[in-house]
């Protein structure tokens, strides 16, 4: 005979005691239902299905780490940054490493910039640019490519300024015969593209500063004239007329700004002809407009034009505003602290200059630059009014260190300040074993060839001059003078030692650089460095013995 089941009994008398024990708890209700409510309905529970684990509380979610606050202008503003009047300034190549720090000074000095680049909507590139002081009122970004073919490509950010400053060009030293396109092209018509709308819109436009280089006055220190009467530098004959190498052991001549790099070309050096050729087109289109070589007014049939300046700095160094590592310099940096090149330290004769430096030699270029407009009576009371001095024209070198070999220079302030890292120590001056090294430090054997263990001198005084800016020692030769031409005290430059230890600061904080690498990988790879160097070594001995034989 079938059992009854005892599940009906057992509800009947577990509902029986919710019920007892409700009836009990109604007079003393604390208003959250009474102990013994509680735990009716915790024994109830219990009873009627086994208790699950409570789950784990949430791990309470962490704020979002708070902005970095905004970069510290150095140097501060100068007088005459803040003296002149308000522009409107196009910057173009607005996320690279010099431009940033010119919108930076531009945007503290109260000018409105329009600034350029190819994808302005990309917040992770341009983020650094809307934390600029002044950037939310001031900064405006347009969209522009150096490789458009279409000619206006400037336009829609040039009209309406008084003034546009060209950095955009292309920084890859480690450029091929074969990379015209990617190097040589853009920074040509690139120039050509962006004075092409500053001519187009000369109505208002009277100012135009030109981001250059050393390396366009020379690859081979002893390519420089020595002093004395000089040809146009536009003179295709001027390379004709310079010695080749250290012919006695002395040091090279002085180079200023008189100098062409006219050793250059498509197939040697593809990145300095690019400079080259960028750098002279751009004086070509100024003399095109019919204003050239005059004070800037206007061509003779009443057109007005716009006044050029280049800034020449040698190798850029100095902190970044951004987390972009795809510039040269912070890749040469990034070598010098990873281990990369250890033990070998890079002895390429190049001069330095701190990236904020050469964004004041920028703005000081564009102080004197007067506004534009239309005309008429603003106009006419501006031209009754007393002029003030025209501003600086033609090339400007501008350096901090002058002479030298700047990387191998760094890195021995890296080593002071970073003993723990693989920063490399070793200077190896004979090319037969420096040529083969040239691969791990990024360097095209042409530039080696040029470059290595030849210190380069050049003369940064008519930066002080036409600029203010300079230590008073002319760098490299000593004729930098005491004072700009207003006799107002010069402008000084960031010391070398600063400019390398902020920079490398600035990249480990932003994780930029890798951690330091272990002792094991970077020793393995050392030494199979050193015997692979050692075979090679012994291949050509053993092959000019042959050929001796």
């Amino acid at each position: 005979m079938q059992q009854p089941s005892r599940r009906p009994v057992e509800a009947v008398a577990l509902k029986s005691k919710l019920r007892a024990a409700t009836e009990f708890d109604r007079d003393d209700d604390d208003g959250g239902g009474g102990p013994l409510i509680k735990a009716g309905v915790q024994a109830a529970a219990t009873t009627a299905a086994p208790r699950r684990p409570s789950p784990p509380p949430l791990a309470a979610a962490s704020p979002p780490p708070p902005p970095p606050p905004p970069p510290v202008l150095e140097p501060p503003l100068a007088a005459a940054e803040l003296d002149g009047p308000r522009l409107v300034v196009c910057v173009t190549g607005a996320t690279g490493y010099v431009a940033g720090h010119v919108i930076h000074r531009l945007l503290a000095a109260g000018h409105v910039v329009r600034a350029t680049c190819r994808r302005p909507d990309d917040a992770g590139a341009t983020e650094h640019l809307w934390r600029l002081p002044g950037a939310p009122e001031r900064l405006s970004l347009f969209r522009a490519d150096l490789l458009a073919a279409a000619p206006g490509e400037f336009d829609a950010a040039v009209e309406g300024c008084d003034a546009v400053v060209h950095t955009a060009s292309p920084y890859v030293v480690r450029a091929t015969k074969n990379d015209e396109a990617r190097v040589v092209a853009p920074a040509v018509r690139g120039t050509e593209s962006v004075l092409g709308s500053a001519t187009r819109h000369a109505r208002t436009v009277r100012r135009v500063v030109l981001t250059a280089s050393t390396a366009s006055v020379f690859a081979d220190p002893y390519d420089v004239l020595p002093a004395g009467p000089r040809p146009p530098p536009s003179s295709p004959s001027s390379s004709s007329k310079r010695r080749r190498g250290p012919a006695t052991g002395a040091p090279p001549p002085l180079a200023t700004e008189d100098d062409w790099n006219d050793g250059a070309d498509r197939a040697r050096l593809p990145y300095f002809y690019a400079k080259t050729r960028a750098e002279r087109r751009a004086y070509e289109l100024e003399a095109a407009q019919g204003g050239g070589g005059g004070g800037g007014g206007g061509a003779p049939d009443g057109r007005r034009c716009w006044t050029l300046a280049t800034i020449n700095p040698p190798c850029v160094l100095g902190p970044p505003l951004s987390r972009r590592a795809d510039g040269e310099s912070l890749d040469q940096m990034r070598a010098l602290l990873s281990g990369r090149i250890w033990p070998f330290t890079p002895y390429i004769g190049v001069g330095a200059c701190d990236v904020r430096d050469v964004a004041q030699a920028h703005a000081l270029a564009l102080a004197a630059a007067p506004a534009g407009g239309p005309g008429g009576a603003a106009a006419a009371a501006a031209a009754a009014a007393p002029r003030p001095p025209p501003p600086p024209r033609g090339r400007f070198l501008v350096a901090s260190r002058a002479e030298g070999y700047a990387l191998h220079d760094a890195a021995r302030v890296l080593r002071r300040l970073y003993p723990r890292r693989w920063v490399p120590f070793l200077g190896v001056r004979a090319r037969a074993l420096a040529l083969p090294l040239c691969p791990a430090l990024g360097l095209p054997a042409a530039m080696a060839e040029a470059m290595w263990a030849k210190p380069a001198r050049f003369s940064v005084a008519k930066a002080a001059r036409g600029l203010g800016k300079g230590n008073g020692d002319g760098g490299g030769g000593g004729d930098g003078g005491g004072g700009g031409d207003g006799g107002a005290p010069l402008l000084p430059y960031i010391p070398f030692e600063k400019t390398v230890a902020d920079m490398a600061e600035a990249m480990i904080a932003r994780g930029m650089v890798p951690d330091e690498w272990p002792v094991v990988v970077v020793l393995g790879a050392k030494v199979l460095l050193l015997v692979v160097l050692l075979l090679v070594a012994a291949l050509a001995a053993v092959a000019a013995l042959a050929r001796a034989l």
